[in-house]
């Protein structure tokens, strides 16, 4: 059986480990992430010279999008070190194996479609809700990355705009959970500071429920935008918070109470919850990598 060693950048930590041709998960290591660019090369190449009975391939799935014509990685990130150097070419430059890059967004998409919630779907959306908001976009079985490579990054769409003072909102900052803790902070006072501490106050305060509330809503009218955009068969949820069941329930019920608003929108939104969590990027670079090169072969 085959097996492919990959890795996850986070702004925090590094994850990695090895997966089968089959789509499972069988080591994982998480880490935390190097202080400079170098120390994470350097350590990648590290622990591919030291791992026996893979491909010679390496998997990597980063923040932002790798430029092949630049042979850079653009965008902005929480990793700000990696903006601007060439990834792929450094970690190749000493070992000899294939490397493969791609946006961290993506790479969840692609892993749910392995081994996941879209798993024999054609066309799916995915928002990644954590400390900001990412997302993937698959049409016709491809993923969607635009000529700008942003494609699916759909934290950056506008809501809640007050065009006549120039005021805009983007979804990351309004729905993610970074976004929410932020907005609610008049209420908690600044004694939450995460998803988890953010739901565990949820039912103890009225004032606090009700901002929360709103604020997931903004995500709800996403979802009803992106199923007119591009019609998916189902609209994934992924990132820690989309374990919590109360957070997709209330996602559910205000896409429902806007629709009972919105008559004329007639096509409800499917959404679902990832399956994969956390590890869905990690299958997700191997998925590509077999997309790409070996079923090609």
């Amino acid at each position: 059986m085959r097996k492919y060693l990959a890795f996850d950048i986070g702004g925090t930590n590094l994850k990695y480990g090895i997966v089968t041709e089959e789509a499972e998960l069988i080591y994982k290591k998480i880490i935390k992430i190097q202080d400079t660019y170098k120390e994470l090369v350097d350590y990648i190449c590290k622990i591919y010279d030291e791992t026996d009975d893979i491909e010679e391939v390496i998997g990597i799935s980063c923040p932002e999008s790798y430029n092949k014509e630049k042979k850079i990685i653009e965008g902005s990130s929480a990793l700000s070190y990696i903006i601007g150097e060439d990834l792929l070419g450094d970690i190749k430059k000493k070992v000899n194996a294939e490397v493969i890059i791609e946006n961290d967004g993506n790479c969840s998409l692609l892993g749910e479609i392995w081994n996941g919630k879209a798993k024999g779907k054609k066309n799916v959306a995915l928002f990644v809700v954590g400390t900001a908001i990412g997302g993937a976009i698959c049409i016709d079985g491809k993923i969607i990355k635009g000529v700008n490579n942003s494609a699916g990054e759909l934290g950056y769409m506008l809501l809640r705009n007050d065009v006549k003072n120039m005021n805009f909102n983007s979804l990351g900052g309004l729905s993610s959970v970074g976004g929410i803790v932020e907005k609610t902070r008049e209420v908690h006072k600044g004694k939450i500071t995460n998803g988890i501490e953010l739901f565990n106050e949820f039912d103890k305060n009225k004032q606090l429920k009700k901002a929360v509330e709103e604020y997931i809503t903004y995500l709800s009218l996403a979802c009803i935008n992106i199923q007119y955009i591009i019609d998916p068969e189902v609209i994934i949820i992924s990132g820690a918070i989309s374990s919590n069941d109360k957070y997709i329930d209330i996602l559910k019920e205000k896409v429902d109470e806007i629709l009972k608003i919105k008559t004329f929108h007639k096509i409800k939104p499917t959404i679902v919850k990832a399956i994969l969590g956390n590890d869905s990027n990690l299958l997700g670079i191997v998925y590509k990598y077999k997309q790409e090169i070996e079923y090609k072969t």
